[in-house]
Protein backbone atom coordinates (compact mmCIF):
# COMPACT_ATOMS: atom_id res chain seq x y z
CA UNK A 1 0.00 0.00 0.00
CA UNK A 2 1.23 3.75 -0.98
CA UNK A 3 1.97 5.65 2.12
CA UNK A 4 -1.17 8.59 0.81
CA UNK A 5 -3.17 5.62 0.67
CA UNK A 6 -2.13 4.45 4.46
CA UNK A 7 -2.49 7.67 5.69
CA UNK A 8 -6.18 8.41 4.58
CA UNK A 9 -6.94 4.94 6.06
CA UNK A 10 -5.59 5.88 9.49
CA UNK A 11 -6.80 9.57 9.33
CA UNK A 12 -10.28 9.57 8.08
CA UNK A 13 -11.09 13.08 8.74
CA UNK A 14 -8.16 14.14 6.65
CA UNK A 15 -8.76 14.58 2.92
CA UNK A 16 -6.11 11.82 0.36
CA UNK A 17 -4.65 15.36 -1.44
CA UNK A 18 -4.19 17.26 1.96
CA UNK A 19 -2.26 13.16 3.37
CA UNK A 20 -0.24 13.36 0.06
CA UNK A 21 0.85 16.98 0.32
CA UNK A 22 1.87 16.31 3.72
CA UNK A 23 4.32 13.64 2.61
CA UNK A 24 5.13 15.50 -0.21
CA UNK A 25 6.56 18.41 1.91
CA UNK A 26 8.71 16.39 4.85
CA UNK A 27 5.71 16.37 6.88
CA UNK A 28 5.99 12.31 6.76
CA UNK A 29 8.88 10.63 8.39
CA UNK A 30 10.35 7.27 9.60
CA UNK A 31 11.18 6.88 13.40
CA UNK A 32 14.71 7.31 12.38
CA UNK A 33 13.93 11.12 10.74
CA UNK A 34 14.13 9.51 6.99
CA UNK A 35 11.45 11.70 5.34
CA UNK A 36 9.24 9.59 3.38
CA UNK A 37 6.86 10.17 -0.32
CA UNK A 38 3.93 9.57 -0.69
CA UNK A 39 4.01 7.48 -3.30
CA UNK A 40 6.98 4.90 -0.85
CA UNK A 41 5.23 1.55 -0.35
CA UNK A 42 4.57 1.06 3.30
CA UNK A 43 6.44 -2.38 4.47
CA UNK A 44 5.57 -4.49 7.94
CA UNK A 45 7.58 -3.30 10.66
CA UNK A 46 7.38 0.42 9.53
CA UNK A 47 6.81 3.03 11.73
CA UNK A 48 5.66 6.71 10.23
CA UNK A 49 5.86 9.95 12.68
CA UNK A 50 3.04 12.02 11.07
CA UNK A 51 2.97 15.81 11.42
CA UNK A 52 -0.08 17.30 11.23
CA UNK A 53 -0.09 20.86 10.52
CA UNK A 54 -3.75 21.45 9.48
CA UNK A 55 -7.03 21.09 10.39
CA UNK A 56 -8.91 18.11 9.83
CA UNK A 57 -10.85 18.89 6.43
CA UNK A 58 -14.11 17.14 7.55
CA UNK A 59 -15.48 15.57 11.08
CA UNK A 60 -18.36 15.44 12.63
CA UNK A 61 -19.60 18.46 14.83
CA UNK A 62 -18.80 17.90 18.51
CA UNK A 63 -22.05 18.27 20.95
CA UNK A 64 -21.25 18.21 24.44
CA UNK A 65 -24.49 16.55 26.07
CA UNK A 66 -24.73 12.99 27.80
CA UNK A 67 -22.92 10.31 26.62
CA UNK A 68 -23.47 7.09 28.93
CA UNK A 69 -20.23 5.38 28.11
CA UNK A 70 -20.66 1.30 28.58
CA UNK A 71 -17.08 0.15 27.68
CA UNK A 72 -13.68 1.97 26.40
CA UNK A 73 -10.33 1.47 25.68
CA UNK A 74 -7.13 2.80 22.83
CA UNK A 75 -9.32 1.24 20.32
CA UNK A 76 -13.19 0.88 20.98
CA UNK A 77 -16.11 2.93 22.37
CA UNK A 78 -19.36 1.42 23.56
CA UNK A 79 -22.14 3.56 24.43
CA UNK A 80 -25.73 3.45 25.30
CA UNK A 81 -28.14 4.51 22.33
CA UNK A 82 -31.07 6.85 23.99
CA UNK A 83 -34.40 6.69 22.70
CA UNK A 84 -35.43 8.99 20.28
CA UNK A 85 -31.71 9.89 18.92
CA UNK A 86 -30.49 8.92 15.70
CA UNK A 87 -27.00 6.96 15.60
CA UNK A 88 -25.66 9.26 12.62
CA UNK A 89 -25.90 12.65 10.72
CA UNK A 90 -28.01 11.69 7.57
CA UNK A 91 -29.36 13.56 4.68
CA UNK A 92 -30.33 17.41 6.49
CA UNK A 93 -30.17 16.22 9.85
CA UNK A 94 -26.31 17.40 10.81
CA UNK A 95 -26.47 17.18 14.31
CA UNK A 96 -28.71 16.05 17.64
CA UNK A 97 -26.87 12.86 16.70
CA UNK A 98 -25.26 10.11 18.96
CA UNK A 99 -21.98 10.60 16.74
CA UNK A 100 -22.03 14.39 17.41
CA UNK A 101 -21.58 13.37 21.45
CA UNK A 102 -19.24 10.44 20.65
CA UNK A 103 -17.46 13.06 19.00
CA UNK A 104 -17.00 15.40 21.57
CA UNK A 105 -15.93 12.79 23.41
CA UNK A 106 -12.99 11.78 21.39
CA UNK A 107 -11.52 15.49 21.20
CA UNK A 108 -11.82 15.73 24.78
CA UNK A 109 -8.76 12.49 23.89
CA UNK A 110 -6.85 14.14 21.17
CA UNK A 111 -6.55 17.49 19.19
CA UNK A 112 -10.11 18.18 17.44
CA UNK A 113 -10.85 15.90 13.94
CA UNK A 114 -7.71 13.04 15.15
CA UNK A 115 -10.20 10.20 16.57
CA UNK A 116 -13.11 9.89 14.27
CA UNK A 117 -16.01 7.36 15.55
CA UNK A 118 -16.14 4.45 13.02
CA UNK A 119 -19.69 3.59 13.36
CA UNK A 120 -20.19 -0.51 13.14
CA UNK A 121 -23.52 -1.17 13.09
CA UNK A 122 -27.06 0.91 13.56
CA UNK A 123 -30.16 1.75 15.60
CA UNK A 124 -33.50 2.27 15.33
CA UNK A 125 -34.36 6.00 16.30
CA UNK A 126 -36.91 4.49 19.09
CA UNK A 127 -34.45 1.49 19.66
CA UNK A 128 -32.40 1.98 22.98
CA UNK A 129 -29.04 0.39 24.11
CA UNK A 130 -25.57 -0.75 23.37
CA UNK A 131 -24.36 0.74 20.54
CA UNK A 132 -20.47 -0.08 19.46
CA UNK A 133 -17.95 2.24 17.61
CA UNK A 134 -14.06 1.83 16.46
CA UNK A 135 -11.70 4.96 17.05
CA UNK A 136 -9.33 3.40 14.64
CA UNK A 137 -9.33 2.31 11.33
CA UNK A 138 -7.84 -1.16 12.26
CA UNK A 139 -10.05 -1.66 14.95
CA UNK A 140 -13.36 -0.39 13.04
CA UNK A 141 -11.67 -3.29 10.04
CA UNK A 142 -11.83 -5.95 12.32
CA UNK A 143 -15.03 -5.49 13.94
CA UNK A 144 -17.00 -4.77 10.78
CA UNK A 145 -15.38 -8.37 9.15
CA UNK A 146 -16.89 -9.84 12.17
CA UNK A 147 -20.45 -8.53 11.40
CA UNK A 148 -19.90 -9.60 8.19
CA UNK A 149 -19.16 -13.12 8.99
CA UNK A 150 -21.65 -13.49 11.32
CA UNK A 151 -19.34 -13.84 14.07
CA UNK A 152 -21.18 -11.58 16.47
CA UNK A 153 -23.52 -11.92 18.98
CA UNK A 154 -26.17 -9.70 19.70
CA UNK A 155 -29.49 -10.09 22.14
CA UNK A 156 -32.10 -7.48 22.50
CA UNK A 157 -35.03 -7.19 25.07
CA UNK A 158 -38.45 -7.19 23.18
CA UNK A 159 -41.94 -6.82 24.92
CA UNK A 160 -44.96 -7.89 22.50
CA UNK A 161 -48.22 -7.77 22.00
CA UNK A 162 -50.73 -10.71 23.49
CA UNK A 163 -49.18 -14.09 24.73
CA UNK A 164 -47.03 -15.63 22.45
CA UNK A 165 -46.26 -19.36 22.15
CA UNK A 166 -44.47 -21.59 22.43
CA UNK A 167 -41.58 -20.60 25.41
CA UNK A 168 -38.83 -19.97 22.27
CA UNK A 169 -38.81 -20.42 18.37
CA UNK A 170 -36.82 -19.30 15.44
CA UNK A 171 -38.18 -16.85 12.62
CA UNK A 172 -36.19 -17.38 9.51
CA UNK A 173 -38.34 -15.83 6.95
CA UNK A 174 -36.52 -13.58 4.31
CA UNK A 175 -36.58 -10.12 4.75
CA UNK A 176 -37.08 -7.23 1.77
CA UNK A 177 -38.25 -4.03 0.95
CA UNK A 178 -42.09 -3.33 0.69
CA UNK A 179 -43.10 -2.04 -2.32
CA UNK A 180 -43.40 1.92 -2.63
CA UNK A 181 -42.73 2.20 0.41
CA UNK A 182 -39.38 2.43 2.74
CA UNK A 183 -40.63 0.08 5.24
CA UNK A 184 -39.62 -4.02 5.39
CA UNK A 185 -41.37 -7.33 5.11
CA UNK A 186 -41.11 -11.01 5.19
CA UNK A 187 -44.14 -11.42 2.86
CA UNK A 188 -43.75 -13.31 -0.33
CA UNK A 189 -43.87 -9.60 -2.12
CA UNK A 190 -41.23 -8.37 -0.66
CA UNK A 191 -39.21 -6.83 -2.82
CA UNK A 192 -35.06 -8.68 -2.83
CA UNK A 193 -36.10 -10.36 0.32
CA UNK A 194 -32.52 -11.58 2.30
CA UNK A 195 -32.16 -14.19 4.50
CA UNK A 196 -32.89 -13.28 8.23
CA UNK A 197 -32.95 -15.08 11.09
CA UNK A 198 -34.30 -14.01 14.47
CA UNK A 199 -33.92 -16.59 17.93
CA UNK A 200 -36.86 -16.04 20.61
CA UNK A 201 -37.32 -16.93 24.05
CA UNK A 202 -39.44 -15.96 26.73
CA UNK A 203 -38.52 -14.55 29.90
CA UNK A 204 -42.15 -12.94 31.30
CA UNK A 205 -45.48 -13.56 30.25
CA UNK A 206 -47.64 -11.21 31.28
CA UNK A 207 -51.21 -11.68 30.11
CA UNK A 208 -52.20 -9.52 27.31
CA UNK A 209 -47.88 -8.98 26.66
CA UNK A 210 -45.03 -11.08 26.57
CA UNK A 211 -41.19 -9.98 27.36
CA UNK A 212 -39.04 -12.15 25.41
CA UNK A 213 -35.13 -12.23 24.67
CA UNK A 214 -34.32 -11.72 20.75
CA UNK A 215 -31.09 -13.28 18.96
CA UNK A 216 -29.98 -12.13 16.13
CA UNK A 217 -27.86 -13.95 13.62
CA UNK A 218 -28.72 -11.43 10.61
CA UNK A 219 -28.44 -7.66 11.06
CA UNK A 220 -31.78 -6.45 8.63
CA UNK A 221 -33.13 -3.39 8.30
CA UNK A 222 -36.04 -3.71 10.94
CA UNK A 223 -36.17 -7.40 11.51
CA UNK A 224 -37.04 -8.06 15.11
CA UNK A 225 -39.74 -5.54 14.51
CA UNK A 226 -40.47 -7.71 10.91
CA UNK A 227 -40.64 -10.72 12.24
CA UNK A 228 -42.48 -11.00 15.35
CA UNK A 229 -45.35 -8.87 13.87
CA UNK A 230 -45.19 -11.41 11.05
CA UNK A 231 -45.99 -13.64 14.04
CA UNK A 232 -48.83 -11.99 15.14
CA UNK A 233 -47.23 -10.36 17.55
CA UNK A 234 -45.74 -6.62 17.46
CA UNK A 235 -43.17 -5.05 19.81
CA UNK A 236 -45.88 -2.46 22.07
CA UNK A 237 -45.57 0.99 20.70
CA UNK A 238 -44.97 0.06 17.40
CA UNK A 239 -46.00 2.97 15.27
CA UNK A 240 -45.90 0.78 12.00
CA UNK A 241 -45.89 -2.66 11.73
CA UNK A 242 -48.80 -4.69 12.63
CA UNK A 243 -49.59 -8.43 13.45
CA UNK A 244 -49.33 -10.60 11.01
CA UNK A 245 -47.35 -8.84 8.09
CA UNK A 246 -49.90 -5.64 8.61
CA UNK A 247 -48.88 -1.88 8.59
CA UNK A 248 -50.92 0.24 10.77
CA UNK A 249 -52.64 3.18 9.13
CA UNK A 250 -52.34 5.98 10.20
CA UNK A 251 -49.11 5.71 12.07
CA UNK A 252 -49.72 4.99 15.67
CA UNK A 253 -48.08 6.83 18.59
CA UNK A 254 -46.49 4.94 21.46
CA UNK A 255 -49.11 4.41 24.15
CA UNK A 256 -46.58 3.19 27.06
CA UNK A 257 -44.95 4.73 29.73
CA UNK A 258 -41.41 4.66 27.57
CA UNK A 259 -43.19 6.59 24.49
CA UNK A 260 -41.45 4.86 22.00
CA UNK A 261 -41.47 0.88 21.08
CA UNK A 262 -40.28 -1.10 23.81
CA UNK A 263 -36.70 -2.73 21.90
CA UNK A 264 -34.06 -2.65 23.41
CA UNK A 265 -30.28 -3.62 22.52
CA UNK A 266 -29.20 -5.77 25.79
CA UNK A 267 -26.29 -7.26 24.97
CA UNK A 268 -23.22 -7.11 22.53
CA UNK A 269 -20.68 -9.89 21.93
CA UNK A 270 -17.49 -10.07 19.77
CA UNK A 271 -13.95 -10.51 19.49
CA UNK A 272 -11.54 -7.58 20.69
CA UNK A 273 -10.07 -6.41 16.99
CA UNK A 274 -6.66 -5.50 18.11
CA UNK A 275 -6.70 -8.07 21.49
CA UNK A 276 -8.15 -11.33 20.68
CA UNK A 277 -9.89 -11.41 23.42
CA UNK A 278 -13.66 -12.57 23.98
CA UNK A 279 -15.70 -8.94 24.89
CA UNK A 280 -19.65 -9.17 25.92
CA UNK A 281 -21.12 -5.58 26.91
CA UNK A 282 -24.11 -5.18 28.44
CA UNK A 283 -26.48 -2.43 28.97
CA UNK A 284 -29.76 -3.36 31.00
CA UNK A 285 -32.85 -1.49 29.95
CA UNK A 286 -33.66 1.34 31.84
CA UNK A 287 -36.96 3.08 30.43
CA UNK A 288 -38.55 -0.63 30.48
CA UNK A 289 -38.85 -0.54 34.40
CA UNK A 290 -42.10 1.83 34.18
CA UNK A 291 -43.69 -0.15 31.40
CA UNK A 292 -42.70 -3.80 33.07
CA UNK A 293 -43.98 -2.21 35.99
CA UNK A 294 -47.70 -1.30 34.68
CA UNK A 295 -47.66 -4.63 32.94
CA UNK A 296 -47.25 -6.61 36.03
CA UNK A 297 -50.33 -4.92 37.87
CA UNK A 298 -52.49 -6.03 35.50
CA UNK A 299 -50.99 -9.66 34.88
CA UNK A 300 -53.22 -12.76 35.95
CA UNK A 301 -52.11 -15.08 38.35
CA UNK A 302 -49.46 -17.71 37.32
CA UNK A 303 -47.36 -15.88 34.60
CA UNK A 304 -44.10 -16.68 34.66
CA UNK A 305 -41.49 -15.40 36.63
CA UNK A 306 -38.25 -13.52 35.11
CA UNK A 307 -35.44 -16.39 34.08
Amino acid sequence: MRVDTFLHKHFRNHSPARLSRTATTGGVTLDDGTPVGPRRRVTEGDTLLVRLADPPDWAEEAEDEPLDVLYEDPWLLAVRKPAGVICHPTGATTGGTLMNRIQAHLDRQAPRGLLSPGIVHRLDGATTGVLLTCKTADAHAGVCLQFENRETGKAYLALVEGDLRPDAGRCDRPIGKRRNSALMTCGPDALAPKPARTDWRVLLRLGDATLVRCALYTGRNHQIRVHLAALGHPVIGDAFYAADGGLKWPPGECPNPARRHALHAAELSFRHPILGTPLTVRCPPTDFTALLAERRRSAPVGSLPMT
